[in-house]
């Protein structure tokens, strides 16, 4: 054991420290050790039977290495950073970094590896725009930062408990292929940019302290995930800049809900609150349990729920939809459901002999159509798009 007997006077002060425990803690959960080490070695801390518990209550903490086989906590009334290719593992209980500003890898090339871990930077940023924290967890317990997040996950999933972001980004990237993003739950404001080829999110609220909450969600490599869900709730505006998932569920508690590019493989659900837009590139039927069925033909769309009214804007193409829903400003009169009906009942002869009665009519009467057979006048240039290939009416 290393531990501070005098619990009122500083322990350690120098420029570099190693501290070695075989077969206990260093320091304890009710007395850390309190250190100013102000080198740019750092420390370095083993103890691979038990917990370590070190505070620097006056200068930021520099970790060269850590080895603990507990829980462990390290603070600072500064940055903690991690020093000299850093590696800091954790094969039991909970890995704690809490640090009143930033939480930092200054090296470019340091690891974190735990079977649970928490990270809170209180008054900055855990990873930085120009190196996030590389690591390999089990869970990731807490992950709280007012003003910024970056974070790679090299060991699998990646499963946060609890997710907290002020203001910023929270850059959050699952490098293997097929692993999965979960978060149980959240509170965040700012961009949400999400890599990972399976997403599951659920309890997430947004703050408030930015008007608008924006997503870009793509696989590990940027492009199609494979089943992306994501559950929100916003009192204000909600954005996805760009999404694209073979299957995506983007279940929303929000009015004022809008997609600038959606990119899908096989089928969508997106909701706010007052309805629900199914997305069916598979050619499975009608879906009238949801108020609104698109297709887009593998092709990106975009898809805005307008605020305070029954109506959206999209560029897919328009399958169904409830009467009581205006779609790019034409009423379902105008769905394709009703227009097949409608088309057929206003034409008049035989359906296969058209074009032959129209250019040589003879003895028989020229087909007539009825000029608002297809009531697809609009009061602005918005247009209705219809697929040609979708049979299953």
């Amino acid at each position: 054991f290393i531990l501070d007997e005098d619990g009122g006077a500083r322990a350690i002060e120098a420029l570099e420290l190693d501290l070695v425990s075989g077969n206990g803690d260093i320091g304890a959960t009710d007395n850390t050790l309190d250190m100013d080490v102000v080198g740019p070695q750092g420390v370095s801390a083993q103890a691979e039977n038990g917990g370590i518990y070190i505070d620097s209550p006056d200068s930021d903490l520099r970790l060269r290495n850590v080895t603990a086989g507990d829980t462990s906590v390290f603070t600072s009334s500064g940055d903690i950073l991690l020093v000299q290719s850093a590696e800091l593992r954790s094969t039991g209980g909970t890995l704690v970094l809490e640090a009143e500003n930033s939480i930092l890898d200054v090296s470019g090339d340091s690891m974190i590896e735990a079977v649970d871990l928490s990270l809170q930077a209180n008054n900055g940023t855990i990873g930085s725009v120009e190196r996030s924290l590389h690591m390999a967890t089990e869970t990731i317990s807490r992950l709280s930062a007012p003003t910024g997040i970056y974070l790679t996950e090299v060991g699998g999933d990646m499963n946060i408990g609890h997710l907290y972001n002020g203001t910023g980004d929270v850059v959050l990237h699952v490098a293997e292929p097929d692993a999965w993003l979960n978060i149980s739950e959240g509170v965040v404001d700012g961009k949400m940019l999400w890599n990972a080829d399976n997403m599951l999110v659920e309890n997430l609220v947004h703050g408030g302290n930015e008007e608008e909450l924006y997503f870009e969600v793509t696989s590990s490599s940027g492009g199609m995930a494979d089943d992306v869900t994501i559950s929100y709730q916003s009192d204000n505006k909600v954005r996805f800049a760009n999404l694209e998932a073979k299957r995506a569920r983007i279940l929303g508690d929000v009015n004022d809900l809008r997609f600038d590019r959606v990119l899908i493989g096989e089928t969508g659900l997106f909701t706010n609150d007052t309805t629900s837009v199914f997305v069916d590139n598979t050619n499975s039927g009608l879906h009238k349990q949801y108020t609104i069925q698109l297709t887009s033909q593998d092709a990106p769309f975009f898809l805005t729920f307008v605020p305070d009214s029954h109506k959206i804007l999209t560029g897919a193409y328009v399958l169904y939809y409830d009467e009581e829903w205006i779609v790019n400003s034409f009423s379902t009169e105008n769905s394709l459901s009703r227009l097949v009906e409608k088309d057929l009942a206003y034409l008049r002869g035989p359906i296969p002999d058209v074009v032959d009665q129209a250019r040589q009519p003879d003895d028989s009467d020229i087909v007539e159509i009825d000029e608002d057979a297809l009531n697809l006048h609009s009061d602005d240039d918005t247009q209705l798009f219809l697929p040609l290939f979708w049979s299953d009416i």
